[in-house]
């Protein structure tokens, strides 16, 4: 019975997915629906509950709204523009000059966060934006912020 449900749920992602659904309620929807075949409505309501809160205080997404936040008031106020133009000054000679700074910014926000997800997020904020204005490809400026997300959790952190 677990494993015909199972392959039904993940028929249902495909077919979702075939159909254009976004992604997270492609997988989200048949993974709720197969809890409630699986385990009932008061068991899936305590599961889904539980998961949520848990996610929600877990500590290394608590720092994501305020790095945003800073991030966003760094953009508005001038320092990020002014510090992407000192580093396209820079690093003018070197090819992917840009890219190469944010990939080396990423490391200290990434040891500060202590997870490469919030840190890819406050740094896009900041970065992609400045890097389009500087002609960069959009494929590229995103993709670099992206595979930041890997450099800044080499970096350890204190507990």
């Amino acid at each position: 019975m677990d494993y015909a449900v199972g392959a039904l749920g993940f028929a249902a992602v495909l077919i979702l997915m075939a159909m254009g659904v976004q992604v997270s309620i492609a997988i989200g929807l048949p993974a709720i629906v197969c809890l409630f075949v699986l385990l009932g409505i008061p068991q899936t309501f305590e599961v889904v509950s539980t998961q949520a809160f848990g996610l929600a205080t877990d500590y290394s997404f608590s720092a994501v709204p305020l790095f945003l936040l800073m991030g966003y008031v760094a953009m508005v106020s001038g320092v990020t523009t002014s510090a992407f133009d000192a580093a396209a000054v820079w690093l003018r000679r070197i090819p992917g000059g840009l890219a190469i700074a944010s990939c080396v910014a990423s490391v200290p926000i990434g040891a500060c966060m202590g997870s490469g997800v919030p840190a890819t997020a406050a740094l896009s904020k900041m970065a992609i934006p400045e890097m389009i204005k500087h002609r960069y490809d959009k494929g590229l400026a995103a993709g670099t912020i992206a595979a930041t997300s890997t450099i800044s959790v080499l970096v350890p952190r204190a507990s």
